[in-house]
């Protein structure tokens, strides 16, 4: 459980910094359109600092999120994986004929005992 959490919040830093860089890049884009051309000569880089900072913000949020969503793909396949292994134990198999009713209870307990 702790470990879906902390993909959970991975997850959402992902995705604010993907929105918080989106806001950013948005009101670079804004400045840009509203100021004085002169004053962009005139201020010269920090006007530009706006776009760094939101590309790097975007970057970051885009990588978290794709190697979150990577490894969580990894963890529900594993998961899923020592599941179909349980079954192809004898008495996974034993289980799964006892649950479809092949087998009564007293047979179950029987081969089990006999497998243990």
């Amino acid at each position: 459980m702790e470990l879906e959490s902390r993909i959970m919040v991975l997850k959402l830093i992902a995705y604010l910094l993907i929105v918080a860089g989106i806001i950013i890049l948005f009101s670079a884009i804004m400045y840009f359109l509203t100021v004085p051309l002169d004053c962009l000569v005139i201020c010269g880089w920090p006007s530009y600092v706006g776009f760094f900072v939101a590309i790097m913000m975007l970057g970051f949020g885009v990588a978290i999120r794709n190697l979150v969503k990577k490894a969580d793909e990894l963890y529900q396949s594993g998961m899923s994986n020592s599941e179909a292994n349980e079954e192809d134990t004898p008495l996974g198999k034993l289980k799964i004929r006892y649950a479809t009713g092949d087998i009564s209870e007293e047979v179950f307990n029987k081969i089990k005992k006999d497998l243990e």
